[in-house]
C-alpha cells in the first residue's frame, strides 16, 4: 500500500509540472522605438506600404486632397494624418486599405512621434 501511494504521489507531481509547462506564456510586443524618427527610414516605409497605394493617398488619387507619396504631401497634412489615423474623434477617422488591416499601434506611435519631433525631412 506504501508503494502504491509513493507511486500516485509521483503521478501527481509529474502531471502538475506537465499543466504548469503547458500553460500558454503572455506573449509580449516587441518593443516599438520612436525616438529620432526618420522621414527616409521610419515614416516613408510605412506610408508606402499602407497609405500611398492606388486609390487611396498616392499621386494620382489623393484621395480627400492628402497626397501622402512625398514628404510634402505628408508635411502639409501631418497633423490631420496623425489624428485620422488614431482614429481621434475630432478627425474624420482613416478607413482602412481595401483588403489590409488598420496600421500597427507601433506604426500610428511612429508617425505620431515623427511629427511631434518636428516632421524633419531626413
Amino acid at each position: 500500500m506504501k508503494k502504491f501511494f509513493l507511486l500516485l504521489v509521483a503521478i501527481l507531481s509529474l502531471a502538475t509540472v506537465s499543466m504548469t509547462s503547458c500553460k500558454k506564456e503572455k506573449k509580449t510586443e516587441p518593443s516599438c522605438q520612436t525616438e529620432n524618427m526618420s522621414y527616409k527610414n521610419d515614416i516613408k516605409p510605412i506610408l508606402d506600404k499602407n497609405c500611398s497605394t492606388s486609390g487611396c493617398h498616392d499621386a494620382d488619387s489623393g484621395q480627400g486632397g492628402i497626397f501622402l507619396h512625398n514628404y510634402s504631401g505628408l508635411n502639409a497634412n501631418a497633423e490631420k494624418v496623425v489624428l485620422s489615423i488614431k482614429h481621434d474623434e475630432s478627425a474624420k477617422p482613416m478607413p482602412y486599405p481595401v483588403g489590409k488591416e488598420k496600421l500597427s499601434d507601433c506604426d500610428i506611435n511612429k508617425v505620431a512621434a515623427w511629427v511631434a519631433q518636428g516632421k524633419k525631412d531626413n
